[in-house]
């Protein structure tokens, strides 16, 4: 007979060890800004990427562009736009990567 485990919820580590981890993580992330150019026929734009689970979020319009900011643990990313429905890469991305789907998702070193 199988021995059942009873589940329980996760502790919060109330350590100041713990908190120090913690903080440090937070203090670590910096800050980065997507942007993509607003011109009259765009209607919305969102921006997904493997910092995300590759969800796309609606960016913020202003009077010239489409801004995304993110608060990121340094490293690489790898992400897209999508405009109007469409996925495209950032043309002014530090570097590109293959995709699976056989085109390039952009690349950001944060």
């Amino acid at each position: 007979m199988k021995k059942m485990h009873k589940k329980t919820a996760p502790r919060e580590c109330s350590t100041s060890r713990c908190s120090s981890v913690h903080d440090e993580k937070q203090a670590a992330k910096k800050t980065q800004i997507f942007i993509w150019p607003a011109e009259v026929e765009t209607g919305e734009v969102c921006l997904a990427g493997d910092f995300n689970n590759w969800n796309p979020e609606p960016m913020t319009r202003t009077a010239d562009e489409f801004r995304a900011v993110m608060d990121l643990v340094p490293g690489e990313y790898q992400y897209k736009f999508i405009v109007d429905g469409q996925w495209v890469p950032d043309l002014k991305a530090a570097g590109f990567e293959p995709n699976a789907f056989g085109s390039v998702n952009s690349v950001v070193i944060v």
